[in-house]
């Protein structure tokens, strides 16, 4: 191996080169001397004789030397024998030239102006660049470095040198001081007072030359597929461009999106197209890399798996904007990290259907033996048909390397948002009014504005009214529309708390309503508003206020330490006395005398916010005039109702997981909140890309939740050049496997129709 060192180069501008001028190969004609010596007493014209310019008009030197060494390296290097190889790469040699022609390596010193002090003897011994350049017009700045596209690594080597200048220049000794010391310490030349300061003003300017140099080679095609269908070589795109179309793929942009925006960049930059070997892709391609998607997306599975210590296998499914449902398996690492291993459309709603493609899903994953030695327990909801699809799947992993079935633990925020089912059923059937009166607050005041029209809306006043009266620009009250829970508590506080501000649009609505329904029935929902809350006392708002008190006592609290992740989350023996805890609490109210006042004690205990706070000191404040033995009995009975159906949820979710066989300093993530939400991902790119098919569909979901591109810039140059290569190459391959899913979705979609329809 014959590696290019700065000893070598240093050798070679010393002496003239043994390339003639006639020589075909090399096509080159020489500048005199004179023309040399004049570029090199101006660093100007010394950068544009340097410059890396190529084509019809320009020959730069750099080229024309990257070309002789790498071809001809005989002819170079006297050292050199026939047999040996050349260890460094074109760009090696290039990035090396580029480094070293500098002018403050070839002998210029920048102050505050530029000058060239070297005596004309030194210079003469570098006369032979006289034969490295064309007799071109060298003074335009029309094309730029179309070199560099990925310049990775490359390494310097630094030789010993000795004393002598002579000695460096006739390659008797080896010295430690690089080519560009030894060309400027000559008698007239200042030393450098900080050479750590010049290294690094070096390496700051290279490495902005390396980026200029990369987004200028953006279109050049200078990757290389290792083998075609016919055997031989063919070139494509860099794996940095497939890298950066994959992102703008996997955020949701069609093929034609893509295409145009680089057509639009090559139309405004016309000098990205300039130079030898340089096209836009055209809209098939960045088809065929939309189609890689789930080869790539299979890698980073294998690789998350290999890779990972512990996980949990989290499995959901939910229903699509065309009403087919769809089932997603993903893991879960320790630090709450969630890495979907497949979206695929479901099969069946039975739990053995739910638990094939669960295993189905593991199998294909490329590492399922050591997937299945890795997984800790199961998370999912506690829909019936997918309790005994995970007791199904569980039996599977037993084998040689799992003695004991994983066990299942069930998703938390089906623990919170049960909870407030449960209490607001208790409040209906205790305190039917008190339902009523949310449900018109709520439809009156807190329809979204994406909800639609809404027959008796009050939100436009009420929003008025809000701004003067209490400096309040958002809305209070909100739609339970898409949220899981805590609507319907919040919506009970903020009444409280804007109480007549509320009254006071609801009667301003009304008078509205009845001047506008003179003739017809004046019975509206404003109406039923002020009726309900205007009773004996406050009438039924301090009912309503019982699932704030709920709510905020018990429910947001445990919420919010279930959904920690990371070093906040969870151990197991912690998640064991938050259910102890929170039922304990909870039956602190149970037992006491006047269960209403210690529910608002046992808020204000966990009030953080001061609107909370303040709402807490009105429904204080409203409880203790209510005098009435009759009003505080019923305010009691809806204490004890909204309270008891929350200890009835959690009692029934912690019975679930305190005997399970897991170690206590285990840490849990409690949730399946990540899982679901790639659901709302997967629902936004079938909103956006209505055109694509429901397997592209999931490909491209999967790539952009788990973060395909991210996980491929962080491999190495050449496994990521590889592996997107061999991913683009084989597209007979992937026609086949689309044609397969079609046709077996086709049939699925067939057995689907009732037989009297088909």
């Amino acid at each position: 191996m014959y590696c290019f060192t700065k000893k070598e180069f240093v050798k070679f501008i010393a002496e003239p080169l043994r390339v003639k001028h006639t020589d075909k190969k090399c096509r080159f004609k020489g500048y005199p001397k004179e023309k040399i010596e004049i570029f090199m007493k101006d660093e100007k014209e010394w950068n544009k004789f340097t410059r890396l310019l190529r084509g019809k008009l320009h020959c730069g030197v750099i080229p024309f030397l990257t070309d002789l060494i790498y071809k001809q390296p005989e002819l170079i290097f006297p050292g050199f024998l026939k047999g040996q190889i050349l260890c460094d790469s074109k760009l090696e040699i290039t990035r090396k030239l580029t480094f070293w022609l500098r002018p403050e390596n070839i002998g210029f010193e920048v102050d505050d102006r530029v000058e060239f002090e070297e005596k004309l003897s030194e210079r003469e011994a570098r006369s032979g660049l006289s034969q490295l350049v064309n007799e071109v017009d060298l003074m335009s700045d029309e094309e730029i470095d179309g070199q560099f596209c990925e310049l990775g690594r490359t390494i310097l080597e630094e030789e010993p040198a000795g004393d002598k200048e002579a000695d460096i220049l006739g390659g008797k000794e080896d010295s430690d001081e690089s080519a560009g010391q030894v060309l400027k310490n000559i008698e007239t030349v200042q030393e450098v007072a900080d050479p750590t300061a010049l290294i690094t003003g070096q390496d700051k300017a290279l490495k902005d030359a390396e980026c200029a140099a990369s987004i200028m080679n953006i279109f050049t095609m200078n990757g290389e597929h290792k083998s075609d269908s016919k055997g031989g070589r063919r070139q494509t795109w860099s794996s940095k461009f497939i890298n950066m179309a994959l992102e703008l793929l996997a955020d949701g942009q069609c093929a034609a999106s893509v295409h145009k925006y680089f057509v639009t960049m090559s139309k405004f930059y016309p000098e990205l197209l300039e130079g030898e070997n340089r096209r836009v892709p055209s809209c098939r391609y960045f088809e065929r890399l939309r189609d890689a998607l789930p080869a790539l997306n299979s890698a980073h599975t294998k690789d998350t798996i290999l890779k990972g210590d512990r996980f949990v296998l989290a499995c959901d499914a939910a229903a699509m904007h065309d009403a087919t449902k769809s089932i997603a398996v993903g893991i879960i690492n320790t630090v709450g990290r969630l890495h979907i291993v497949d979206i695929r459309r479901s099969r069946g709603g039975s739990a053995e259907a739910v638990a094939e493609q669960m295993i189905s899903i593991v199998e294909d994953s490329g590492a399922s033996r050591i997937l299945k030695s890795k997984v800790d327990f199961f998370m999912s909801d506690q829909e019936s048909a997918q309790i005994r699809a995970n007791c199904i799947v569980s039996q599977k992993f037993v084998g040689v390397d799992n003695e004991v079935a994983p066990p299942t633990v069930y998703c938390a925020i089906h623990t919170s948002s049960n909870a407030c089912s449960r209490s607001i059923d208790a409040l209906k059937r205790v305190s039917p009014n008190a339902f009523i009166l949310l449900d018109s607050i709520r439809s009156c005041y807190g329809k979204a504005a994406s909800g639609g029209f809404c027959h008796q809306d009050g939100r436009k006043v009420l929003k008025t009214l809000l701004k003067e009266r209490d400096d309040k620009t958002t809305m209070i009250f909100a739609d339970d529309l898409g949220k899981r829970f805590g609507c319907t508590e919040r919506n009970a506080g903020s009444l409280v708390l804007f109480f007549s501000t509320v009254l006071k649009a609801t009667r301003c609505l009304k008078f509205q309503y009845e001047q506008k329904k003179k003739d017809e029935d004046k019975n509206s929902k404003f109406h039923l508003i002020e009726t309900l809350v205007s009773g004996q006392c406050d009438g039924y708002v301090l009912d309503s206020a019982g699932l704030f008190l709920n709510y905020q006592a018990f429910v947001n609290d445990f919420h919010k330490r279930v959904s920690a992740v990371g070093e906040k989350a969870l151990t197991f023996s912690m998640l064991k006395e938050l259910f102890k805890s929170t039922l304990g609490r909870i039956q602190a109210v149970l037992n006491a005398p006047n269960p209403y006042e210690e529910l608002i004690n046992a808020a204000r205990l966990m009030a953080v916010s001061e609107e909370s706070v303040a709402t807490l000191d009105c429904i204080d404040s409203r409880w203790v005039k209510a005098t009435a033995l009759a009003r505080r009995k019923r305010l009691n009975q809806c204490a004890l109702a909204i309270v008891e159906g929350t200890k009835w949820k959690l009692q029934k979710d912690f019975d679930l997981i305190k005997d399970l066989s897991l170690p206590d300093d285990r840490k849990i993530i409690s949730t399946n909140r990540a899982l679901e939400s790639s659901f709302a991902t997967l629902k936004g790119f079938q909103a956006k890309i209505k055109n694509l098919g429901q397997e592209k569909l999931f490909s491209v979901a999967t790539a952009k939740y788990n973060k395909l591109t991210v996980w491929l810039s962080d491999l190495p140059s050449e496994e990521r050049e590889e592996l997107l290569m061999l991913a683009i190459k084989d597209k007979k391959v992937q026609a086949q496997e689309r044609k397969r899913k079609t046709i077996e979705a086709d049939r699925e979609s067939l057995l689907s129709i009732p037989k009297k329809f088909r």
